[in-house]
């Protein structure tokens, strides 16, 4: 991985290889601009996000997470008005196909990769939400009100004897939850 530019009112630092500290720069909004914008490159694929700041450095975080290319993984720990981002490659050799249906008015499930999922919005109920991983066929019933961490917690309980699960917890109660589907070993 490697930073290509950083613009607005952030500042970006390399802890370590793969490994980045982001936070709002002590100079402020009024001197840099009212946006956000990172640019990287992460094995040959360039990763740009530019938000307006008033969204927060947690919604850049949540739309670099959106742009890595597939066989990535994004960890975030917050602390201090900062978070310190951490890249990783997945060592599964094989990806598993996933797709996600959700027949919810409220829910909205968007795939990011072949096996990643963001889940958005909290359901209305009476609905299901149908995902298929390769060949196989999972089928949920959605009740009113459930957080997309509700849901998200769901699938990994309807996966785990099969797949290993990992959540993207977020950061704001009824936030976005990215779902990562890897083979069992």
């Amino acid at each position: 991985m490697q930073v290509l530019s950083v613009g607005g009112a952030i500042s970006l630092s390399e802890l370590s290889q793969g490994t980045l500290l982001l936070r709002l720069s002590q100079d402020g909004v009024a001197a840099r601009g009212p946006f956000a914008a990172v640019d990287l490159r992460v094995d040959h694929t360039f990763v740009s996000a530019k938000l307006p700041l008033v969204l927060g450095v947690e919604a850049l975080r949540s739309e670099l997470q959106e742009r890595l290319p597939d066989g990535y993984l994004l960890l975030a720990t917050h602390g201090g008005g900062a978070i310190v981002l951490t890249f990783l490659r997945t060592a599964a050799p094989r990806v598993p196909d996933v797709f996600c249906t959700s027949r919810d008015a409220t829910l909205r499930v968007r795939r990011l990769g072949a096996n990643r999922l963001l889940v958005r919005g909290r359901t209305h109920g009476g609905a299901s939400l149908v995902l298929r991983v390769n060949t196989q066929t999972y089928k949920l019933a959605l009740h009113a009100g459930e957080r997309p961490l509700d849901v998200a917690a769901r699938l990994k309980a309807a996966l785990a004897p099969d797949w290993t699960v990992l959540l993207g917890l977020p950061a704001e109660d009824d936030g976005a939850v990215d779902v990562t589907v890897l083979p069992r070993r």
